[in-house]
């Protein structure tokens, strides 16, 4: 009896903990629910049945098993033949992978019924190394797929992270013809929590029906200049995409007269998704957040619309396409849709650029159908899925399914990859967070740097190292407030500092007229020629060094840089803005021309430079002109009227005009947490401030004329160890000591 009690006990818990546990879209036994299914949309019966029929096979559901260990190609499609050869009928077998890299060298031609499996995804990693063709090809292929690993490209990381237009940066290997993962005529396939990173052509193409991408973090591609390169591209019917973390390519697309009732439903992208050329319709895009980041390409919305063969596109004239959360077709060699598609419940933010709203197709009580037409002007982009006149569904859902079990699930943890790496300064690198469980509702991270003077992060985790030093990377997720660490170790050469010469900057065949941007400041000043005054503070620029041979030219005693606005084109003015670092409408390289001469070409458009026009006179526009070098309206000469304070600082470093003397020195020097100011005397200082050795004030305290021994505290500043120079200043002459921190 007391078994029999027993056993009872164990079931209850058993039924308890199952009952439990949310059923995840994509899974088996997901149901559809026709009792919320609504007349209005009788496309909700087919959503519901988009993906792999009868869901991602479980783990343990395979018949035969064989774990390999790495290998290159042929071991792994040896592998896969001999799991094939070795089933019965209705049998499906599961190759595992053990932790370790596996050289992709050839395709690996995946097999009905088999299918692989990382044992750890961040350790497990497919590198591909072959330079054409498809790193995974399933061909005419059922009931396979591929789980808990990473394809990884072997080739060194995109320098260029976004689509900036029709230019050779944008395709950085025009060798390398691979995709990643391809799916052609395949049917009832799956990749399940799969990183693919830093592909070449494509990460993936996808010309089959019932296909689930559950769990996929795809990040980077090298090949983003158009002729359908970089896309993550879904080709077919009735494909199920959720749970994803997209970023970095050319476009999330669902293109072709074959694309139609694919199911888009809860993925956390920050890339757009693009119906780009003639898909059948019938498409649905649901409960997504979709971000568009600051950095991605944008356009200014003061900035006319362009016209280029006859036609206004600005990213063919310009260079900088305008992305939206969801678009069309955008150009006149595109086809619409055949029927509109579907978008409703999605969180759509484009911090980007300010054209229309910055939270378009949001609102939770409209669907919002299209696209309407081919969307060439930046507001028909705008307006191209406008509200639907049938409302919002009855059972407030256009994806019919039941997922036992209750449907929010918490984080519990969160872990991040590597752990610890080492930069350069001015490298950069990509670093990967793996939310736990799996299955948890909100997977969003939140990444910061406890230093950011030593390597910052962006909201994707990639890392640019600033200055020598170490930081510390943090993921907190959204949802439990779960962090992980990545530490970032940075050598090298420090940049210059910020601050730089002021110049004075005199066109060359009108040598009486200099650049001047007005009295006082406002964004949009435009910039002309004047009479040339050195000492005039309207014609005084701070030259800061952007890196790789770029400057902006900031107007003294103002925060606002010379701006050629977006993209460039003849006669388009050269103005004033607000500075910002990451602008690179203000990064101009400056080009020798001879004789102490130069010329400045714009960074984002480098066939275009500041060009003072014919001749001079006040109040002349300075304009923007296509690049010549030989053309002397665009020649100037740069007189140094100035040195900043960081520079000056760093000037008086360099000179070495340090010491410490018997009544006035450091102790301990060197030192390890704090030290102290001995001043025997009193020397009339009455401030104390501590820099680096780029200039940067780190530490200032009032002295008041005092003397004797004085603590320093600097345990809180988490100073790296080094040099550093302590200056004193007040009545007297100034004095600097050098400080060595152990």
């Amino acid at each position: 009896m007391k078994k029999q009690l027993q056993l009872v006990l164990l079931l209850i818990l058993c039924l308890t903990f199952f009952e439990g546990q949310a059923q995840r879209v994509g899974d088996p036994g997901v149901t559809v629910d026709a009792s919320k299914f609504d007349s209005d949309y009788p496309q909700m019966a087919r959503w519901a049945k988009a993906g792999v029929r009868g869901g991602i096979p479980k783990i343990n559901s395979f018949d035969k098993v064989n774990t390999i260990t790495p290998g290159n190609s042929d071991k792994i499609n040896q592998a896969i033949t001999n799991m094939k050869n070795s089933l019965s009928s209705g049998q499906k077998g599961l190759v595992k992978l053990s932790a370790g890299k596996y050289t992709i060298n050839k395709t690996i031609n995946m097999k009905s019924n088999v299918s692989l499996q990382g044992l750890d995804r961040n350790g497990v990693v497919c590198e591909i190394t072959m330079t054409n063709s498809d790193a995974f090809y399933f061909f005419n292929v059922v009931k396979s797929g591929i789980y808990n690993l990473t394809i990884r490209g072997g080739w060194p990381e995109a320098k260029y992270l976004w689509n900036y237009g029709p230019d050779v940066n944008n395709d950085e290997a025009p060798g390398n013809s691979n995709v990643s993962v391809r799916l052609k005529g395949a049917a009832d396939c799956w990749l399940d929590n799969v990183r693919i990173l830093n592909s070449a052509k494509d990460p993936l193409r996808c010309p089959s029906e019932h296909i689930t991408f559950r769990d996929l973090i795809v990040d980077g591609c090298l090949r983003k200049s158009g002729q359908a390169q970089g896309y993550f591209f879904i080709q077919g019917r009735d494909n199920l995409i959720t749970g994803c973390q997209i970023t970095h390519l050319r476009h999330i697309s669902l293109q072709g007269g074959n694309v139609e009732y694919n199911v888009v439903y809860d993925n956390d992208f920050r890339q757009e998704v693009s119906f780009h050329s003639g898909d059948a319709g019938n498409n649905l895009i649901a409960n997504n957040r979709i971000t568009l980041p600051s950095d991605m390409p944008p356009l200014s919305s003061s900035d006319p619309a362009q016209r280029y063969n006859g036609r206004a596109l600005e990213e063919t004239k310009t260079g900088k396409p305008i992305y939206f959360g969801v678009m069309g077709p955008w150009s006149n060699s595109h086809q619409n849709s055949a029927k509109p598609n579907f978008l409703y419940k999605n969180k759509i933010v484009q911090d980007n650029h300010n054209h229309g709203s910055r939270t378009p197709w949001s609102d939770d009580s409209k669907v919002y159908t299209g696209p309407k037409k081919i969307a060439i002007a930046t507001v028909d982009r705008i307006n191209n899925f406008p509200v639907s006149s049938k409302g919002v569904p009855s059972g407030r859902t256009l994806y019919a399914v039941n997922l036992g079990g209750g449907s929010n699930v918490n984080v519990t943890g969160v872990s991040v990859s590597p752990t610890s790496f080492s930069l350069n300064v001015g490298g950069t690198r990509n670093l990967s967070a793996t939310v736990s469980p799996n299955n948890a509702s909100d997977k969003s991270i939140t990444w910061s740097s406890n230093r950011s003077a030593v390597a910052t992060v962006n909201s994707s985790g990639r890392v640019t190292a600033v200055s020598a030093g170490t930081a510390t990377i943090t993921a907190r997720t959204n949802n439990g407030n779960k962090t992980a660490t990545s530490s970032v170790t940075v050598s090298g050469s420090t940049p210059p500092p910020s601050g730089g010469n002021i110049v004075h900057i005199r066109k060359r065949n009108a040598n009486g007229f200099a650049l001047d941007g007005g009295n006082g400041g406002a964004n949009n000043q435009n910039v002309k020629l004047w009479a040339q005054d050195i000492n005039n503070v309207n014609q005084q620029w701070e030259e800061i060094s952007r890196g790789n041979g770029f400057f902006s030219y900031k107007k003294r005693n103002t925060n606002l840089c010379l701006d050629g606005g977006a993209g460039g084109s003849n006669g388009q003015n050269v103005k004033i803005n607000t500075c910002k670092s990451g602008r690179k409408n203000q990064h101009w390289k400056k080009i020798s021309t001879g004789n102490g001469h130069f010329r400045l070409q714009k960074r984002n458009a480098s066939g275009f430079s500041i060009d003072g026009g014919n001749g001079g006179s006040n109040a002349q526009n300075v304009k923007l002109w296509k690049s010549n070098g030989t053309n002397q309206n665009q020649q100037w000469k740069f007189t140094t009227v100035a040195t900043s304070t960081a520079l000056t600082t760093r000037i008086e470093v360099l000179q070495d005009r340090v010491s410490q003397t018997a009544d006035i020195f450091a102790y301990p020097n060197p030192f390890g947490t704090n030290t102290n100011l001995v001043l025997t005397k009193n020397h009339g200082f009455d401030n104390v401030m501590l820099y680096d050795l780029n200039g940067k004030s780190i530490f200032s305290r009032r002295l008041d004329n005092e003397h004797g021994e004085l603590p320093l505290e600097l345990e809180g500043l988490n100073l790296d160890k080094g040099m550093y120079i302590l200056k004193l200043t007040g009545k007297g002459e100034p004095k600097s000591i050098k400080l060595i921190k152990e």
